[in-house]
């Protein structure tokens, strides 16, 4: 299976309220993934819930297929392919391509649930009765509930349940009663699944010797009811500044074009609030306090919403 992972931040709801990709994740939050903020865990460690993965897979390096994922838009300079599509297009766009050349082909697209590590997590406890994604979809796909062992305890037969397509942007609720796994191999209790999930995935089936497509765009994650039935536009702003502009110099952050009061928050990349600030026209704030990484900067006011990552060296 060729994997890549894509890092990206997930945030706390009460962090980013008008953002429209949320995610269930450990401990039965419902965190939020803002375009604005992009978080990128080097090296993922055991036990630690550092705000999961994305990330895609298929069947070239283990099949000899030539499945893939494609984006709309390339990379931004912290290497993630989900923030440029949040930013400019507010929802996550792909194209699922099921190559002729695999003898089952196949191509993914998924979120480990706790952290890069794929630990195990119980989303039977804490997920409630199943779980839902506001989507649309081209062609027939599957949700699938990965079980820790990266497929090799299940030989890959992982528990599935069936999402139509629709090129319509809808809310799918998926009970846990409606996953099966498909029958070709190693048969598990769905119990035992369920206290051990590691990643939800939407998963393209293809045919050997055809190419197919399926074009998918994705909203949210969540517990059974309470996806959206659409996509909200408003996230597309949390990454324009419109004439407001902050710029960075050493651990000074600058702030030009402040029209009115407002307040300004550093967030980092666990969604914590680590210094805030009331600011009026031309205005800075002191980050020399603060330990070296990625933050996300928010600011927010009468005529003001918008947020901005920043480097910190």
């Amino acid at each position: 299976m060729n994997k890549k992972i894509i890092p990206i931040a997930m945030l706390t709801a009460s962090a980013f309220a008008s953002a429209s990709l949320m995610f269930s994740t450990a401990a039965g939050e419902q965190r939020v993934c803002t375009g604005a903020f992009d978080c990128e865990v080097e090296s993922p460690e055991t036990d630690v819930d550092d705000g999961g993965y994305w990330f895609d897979y298929d069947d070239r390096e283990n099949d000899g297929g030539t499945s893939v994922v494609t984006y709309p838009l390339p990379e931004d300079e912290y290497g993630s392919l989900i923030t440029p599509m949040v930013t400019e297009l507010g929802s996550i766009q792909i194209t699922m391509t099921a190559g002729p050349d695999a003898e089952f082909p196949f191509v993914g697209f998924g979120f480990n649930i706790v952290n890069g590590k794929k630990d195990g997590y119980d989303i039977g406890s804490n997920w409630g009765t199943g779980v839902c994604v506001t989507i649309s979809n081209s062609a027939k796909l599957v949700l699938e509930l990965e079980y820790v062992g990266d497929g090799k305890l299940t030989d890959y037969d992982e528990y599935n349940a069936p999402i139509p397509a629709s090129t319509s942007v809808r809310a799918v609720d998926l009970p846990y009663s409606s996953f099966k796994q498909e029958g070709w191999g190693t048969k598990i209790a769905q119990d035992l699944l369920l206290a051990n999930a590691v990643a939800v995935k939407l998963k393209f089936a293809g045919t050997a010797g055809k190419t197919l497509t399926n074009n998918v765009v994705v909203g949210a994650f969540g517990t059974a009811g309470t996806c959206p039935a659409t996509i909200s536009a408003s996230i597309k702003d949390l990454g324009k500044i419109a004439s407001v502009k902050a710029q960075l110099s050493g651990r000074t952050l600058s702030f030009y074009g402040l029209k009115s009061a407002v307040n300004a928050e550093v967030i980092n990349l666990q969604g914590q609030v680590v210094l805030k600030s009331a600011l009026n026209g031309a205005a800075s704030m002191n980050l020399a306090n603060l330990d070296a990484g990625v933050y996300m900067v928010r600011v927010s006011g009468k005529s003001v919403n918008f947020a901005q990552k920043v480097l910190l060296k």
